[in-house]
């Protein structure tokens, strides 16, 4: 008799869609995701109303931040997308609930001042392009606490008076980007996806603009001036007119989006022009984010909210209850401005390199991405002045592996 038993499946799923440049094998652990296959394969067919036994390949598709996408080829070349979510909360006795505005302002900095009263220690700065600011010395988290508890006393006038719509708890997308909006040949939005990261919060510490659509950077954006396409386009070379386009692309989306909301999101745009938006969920995330070494973020915020007090405070007549020496401030603020220039160039450093977050790199580049790195790394030596600017280069360069476990 002959065995009509079908072979099981192609289960090679794709390897290496991508790589790290470096800290590789840690992150490697963090995405892993462990499933059962036979039950995938079992829901999938189910699915389609087909049998598991026409299951001829599974094959890794893609990884987002929170899903694993596989593509199941059945007979007859019918495929299925399936994707494998990430556990939203582990474990789920932490998940947190409050409604009380107040309280949800002040939860993670009275946690970060317990974690860092029992656990905290000097630390470099996590970001190794900034370390060489410091002189190479680890920071205190004294100073972080310090500046924790100063928060405390203003976070109660970051509350908008006046209207109950702009405290009242909401769910908002934390990644709005294209590849999270799935859309139909109609043009109508059909789902959205990596909601993982969501946080209820009311609605004037969600408001903002979409990474994708914002251009606040740019002060013709910040002013809301109508963009206009650029003169003399034509006689322009190639290079430049691309860029002006982008230019024009950039703006006119951030516009669009501003203008729209005014339009169809009454609230959400009361939000986006409450005085000192931005600046108050700043200093919410600021305050509720593990400290990683890096003390001048969050005093550098406080310190401007002090300055615009009367304009920021539910009660102008009510004094500021912070204050910093100005020579303090001074140098604080030249030190944030620092931070913010080595923020530029390290992000012009990656875009030049082709790498995306944490060093990630397509596989088909990742050699010549290393060996790029290498030669700029050799390149920095040569033309460092210091002995400190050495040090930073050989002990503390940003594409080199390093322990992340003290920052965890």
């Amino acid at each position: 008799m002959t065995n009509s038993t079908q072979p099981p499946p192609d289960l090679s799923c794709t390897q290496d869609l991508f790589k790290y440049t470096y800290n590789e094998q840690q992150r490697f652990r963090e995405r892993e995701r462990r499933f059962d296959v036979t039950e995938l394969q079992r829901l999938a067919a189910e699915a389609v109303a087909r049998k598991v036994e026409d299951i001829l390949s599974i094959s890794k598709l893609g990884e987002g931040a929170g899903n694993r996408a596989f593509v199941i080829r059945f007979r007859n070349d019918f495929k299925l997308v399936a994707r494998i979510p990430y556990p939203v909360t582990e474990p789920r006795q932490q998940l947190v609930a409050n409604t009380d505005t107040e309280a949800v302002l002040n939860a993670g900095a009275e946690k970060e001042i317990k974690y860092l009263a029992r656990y905290g220690r000097p630390l470099f700065p996590f970001n190794r392009m900034q370390r060489e600011i410091f002189n190479l010395e680890k920071q205190q988290p004294s100073v972080h606490v310090d500046s924790l508890r100063k928060y405390l006393q203003i976070s109660s006038s970051l509350i908008p008076e006046g209207s109950r719509e702009l405290i009242r708890p909401i769910l908002r997308h934390p990644d709005l980007r294209p590849s999270n909006i799935f859309v139909s040949d109609d043009y109508e939005i059909t789902s959205l996806i990596d909601w993982q990261s969501t946080t209820a919060l009311p609605l004037f510490l969600h408001t903002g603009i979409p990474d994708n659509l914002d251009n606040s950077v740019d002060p013709v954006s910040r002013s809301l001036e109508t963009p206009r396409m650029p003169d003399g386009l034509s006689a322009s070379d190639e290079d430049s007119r691309l860029e002006q386009l982008e230019l024009f692309h950039k703006r006119h989306l951030h516009y669009l989006y501003i203008t729209e909301t005014s339009k169809r999101n009454r609230i959400h745009y009361e939000a986006l022009t409450l005085p000192f938006s931005v600046g108050r969920r700043k200093l919410y995330d600021l305050s509720s984010a593990p400290w990683q070494g890096d003390n001048i973020p969050l005093r550098s915020s406080l310190m401007f909210m002090r300055q615009q007090w009367l304009q920021i405070a539910a009660r102008p007549d009510v004094p500021c209850p912070i204050a910093f020496a100005e020579e303090e401030e001074q140098a604080c603020f030249r030190l944030d401005e620092l931070e913010r220039e080595v923020a530029e160039q390290l992000r012009g450093s990656m875009e030049m390199l082709g790498l995306g977050p944490e060093g990630w790199v397509s596989s088909d580049n990742y050699e010549a991405a290393k060996e790029a790195i290498g030669r700029m790394k050799e390149m920095c030596l040569e033309q460092a002045e210091t002995e400190c600017e050495k040090t930073a280069i050989k002990d503390h360069w940003v594409y080199d592996d390093m322990d992340e476990d003290e920052y965890l």
